[in-house]
């Protein structure tokens, strides 16, 4: 088995990816989602520990707040059921070696993780989790996972931790979080119509690119089992994203069995460019919807028009942002199904 599980966290990601044997499986959380995430995550560690088994690597991708607030309760829980063998996490200890978006969140991740005392980056000797010479590169994962680390570069990281290091300086944080820059990710309180004969306007429409500094920090990998490939993005930017796999592909594509697609289906980490670089027909897009009215119909049109039949779209909300997809004139247009969570939005996919 390889199958990913995206569970409810909120606009967030929380992501379990277990595979293994019926009788043997390992265990990869990636992210912790919005806090209400980690009550409703808390039913599979139990099941984790029912069985014996523990959660083998647990990735913070990177720091803002949908993707690191549902980790502070998990590790501040003095009862917390299963053990965790290993963590990949950049805090500022390991961005000091090189020469945010939530800061503060990211140090009580810190002190706290120092005091759990759980393996901490020991892959990477202690160090970040970063490219090599700015190259992807494999990494052995638990039980036979084979991951190849796609992002971040050093030059992210060295962006990040100047960040930090005035959120230290000037010791605090504004209290609401910043507002979305109107005209890249909102479109008010309803979603855009979509229509088989809109959709070639919105995957071609010019957009801007992501070039936020927590987003270009995402720890973004590729992971592996018996020969199916699962890309987990992270937020991560589109170039950098399109620059490793080419880098990694070389002169062979490489299918990816499954995509879970970067930034919530933002558009402006969906261009048509890393489309054809994923090489992909199944996506997993993980959102609620809430703050950026995620995903953007730009990014899921790129994913169908003009694309091979057989596209497949896993959202683990139904929300008005997603199941206009799901419209019969659009999917019979353009050949795409889609699959929804349940009612609490978990949705579990094999890769």
């Amino acid at each position: 088995m390889f199958r990913l599980t995206m569970l409810p966290a909120e606009d967030g990601d929380c992501l379990l990816l277990d595979y293994g044997t019926e009788e043997k499986q390992h265990h990869v959380l990636i992210d912790g989602g919005r806090t209400s995430a980690y009550t409703a995550a808390r039913p599979y560690f139990d099941a984790i520990r029912a069985r014996g088994e523990r959660i083998d690597l647990l990735v913070l991708t990177h720091i803002d707040a949908d993707h690191i607030e549902g980790l502070l309760p998990l590790i501040a829980d003095e009862r917390f059921p299963v053990e965790v063998a290993e963590v990949w996490y950049n805090g500022f200890d390991q961005l000091s070696g090189l020469e945010l978006y939530g800061p503060e969140q990211g140090d009580a991740f810190s002190a706290a993780l120092k005091a759990r005392a759980w393996p901490w980056n020991t892959a990477f000797g202690g160090a970040a989790v970063v490219l090599s010479n700015g190259k992807p590169f494999e990494v052995a994962g638990p039980g036979g996972l084979k991951i190849t680390l796609l992002s971040p570069t050093r030059q992210a990281l060295a962006k990040l931790r100047a960040t930090w290091v005035e959120y230290r300086q000037e010791n605090g944080l504004p209290a609401a979080e910043p507002e979305v820059p109107a005209g890249l990710e909102v479109y008010g309180r309803e979603a855009l119509e979509v229509t088989p004969e809109n959709v070639g306007a919105l995957a071609t429409s010019a957009t801007s690119v992501d070039r936020t500094v927590p987003n270009g920090s995402s720890i973004a990998f590729i992971a592996e089992h018996e020969g199916r490939r699962l890309l987990l993005a992270a937020d991560a930017h589109p170039s950098d994203l399109v620059r490793a796999l080419r880098d990694h592909n070389g002169r062979t594509a490489r299918e990816i069995h499954l995509a879970k697609i970067s930034h919530h289906g933002s558009k402006a980490n969906t261009t048509k460019q890393l489309v054809q670089e994923m090489s992909a027909l199944r996506f997993a897009i993980s959102t609620s919807g809430a703050r950026n009215k995620h995903p953007n119909p730009e990014a899921i049109a790129r994913l169908i028009h003009g694309r091979p039949a057989g596209v497949e779209l896993h959202f683990n909300y139904r929300t008005k942002f997603t199941e206009i997809w799901d419209a019969p004139a659009v999917t019979g247009a353009h050949g795409h199904r889609c699959f929804f969570g349940s009612s609490d939005g978990v949705i579990s996919i094999d890769v």
